[in-house]
């Protein structure tokens, strides 16, 4: 965490069980309250539909505390998946 802004590195695959240890580590993330919450996906080169709801529910806990998140780093095979889901126009990726 740096100042109010809390960095957050996704798993190698964020299915069914990279999504659930993002949730739990989410959980202690947001309670430091931070005001950006940056999801550094550098490393994930593939994502399930668990992965996608875990992004929607992390920026939906953000929206409800007055923060945003954003998406950094993010491999093309992950982005090809935002766009096919329509994720591309509801994520904030940087």
């Amino acid at each position: 965490m740096t100042g109010n802004n809390t960095i957050y590195r996704t798993a190698i695959r964020m299915d069914d069980a990279g999504a659930s240890e993002a949730e739990q580590a989410l959980k202690t993330l947001l309670d430091k309250m931070p005001k950006l919450l940056i999801i550094d996906m550098e490393e994930t080169r593939y994502i399930s539909s668990a992965g996608l709801r875990f992004l929607l529910s992390a920026q939906k806990s953000m929206k409800q505390r007055s923060g945003r998140m954003v998406l950094r780093h993010v491999a093309q095979s992950v982005e090809e998946i935002f766009d096919v889901t329509g994720f591309s126009g509801v994520l904030n990726i940087e």
